[in-house]
């Protein structure tokens, strides 16, 4: 998953990657995509999985960079995937948030996001069976989108709760970025404009824990892009 788990942390157990190990990385295979690859690839079980701001989504083997299967028609494609079992979840641009299979590349469910025209830039968190999405607003905030935490359920595609980033659910507050999640189960994401917060939140059930501005002022727009650590 993106940054390696929940925590978001950038170094998962079981990581071997050191400073001494770094300078003997080498190029063993790439692969091409329709449009750039935005995103971090993701790797469970000698499988890497990438998707591409073309709408393609594909899989290859690790250790040779064979193609597996790619499917397509996606919608633009900008945060990793994230795989969680046999199953492997992203969101688009045009605001959808899919699940297809990590064996075949099959289509599981598609759903959209609340909203009019919502966008999905990061990639989702999955505690559990839920999937945890952060939405936002297309590029230039036109329109501009009430920013919330959107959940499904893994297997189904169904709604499980959302919560919206202002009090009141109005445009703006957009989400960009993945939520982290700590041991306790509560969950912190970045907010855009016009309240430049990290939002805290029960991952379980929804519920608002709090929500720190760093600046409370919509001229300064200094949004919390970044995933919280």
């Amino acid at each position: 998953m993106y940054r390696g788990d929940l925590a978001r942390d950038g170094h998962p157990a079981g990581a071997t990657l050191t400073a001494a190990s770094a300078k003997k990385l080498k190029a063993v295979w790439q692969a091409e995509l329709v449009g750039p690859v935005n995103g971090t690839p993701v790797v469970s079980g000698g499988v890497v999985v990438a998707a591409s701001a073309g709408g393609a989504v594909a899989a290859f083997n690790l250790a040779t960079g064979a193609k597996l299967w790619q499917a397509n028609g996606f919608g633009r494609l900008s945060g990793s995937p994230t795989i969680a079992g046999k199953t492997v979840v992203f969101g688009s641009l045009d605001g959808h948030i899919t699940a297809i299979d990590l064996d075949r590349g099959a289509k599981l469910w598609d759903v959209k996001a609340p909203g009019g025209q919502p966008a999905i830039w990061s990639s989702p968190a999955v505690y559990g069976q839920l999937v945890i999405v952060g939405v936002g607003s297309q590029y230039g905030d036109t329109p501009l989108e009430a920013g919330r935490v959107f959940v499904l359920d893994l297997t189904s595609g169904r709604t499980v709760w959302t919560l919206c980033a202002m009090v009141t659910c109005g445009a703006g507050d957009g989400i960009w970025s993945t939520p982290a999640i700590d041991a306790a189960g509560h969950g912190y994401i970045g907010l855009g404009n016009p309240d430049d917060a990290v939002l805290a939140f029960d991952a379980a059930g929804g519920k608002r824990l709090w929500m720190t501005s760093f600046h409370p002022d919509s001229g300064r727009d200094v949004d919390v892009g970044a995933t919280p650590i």
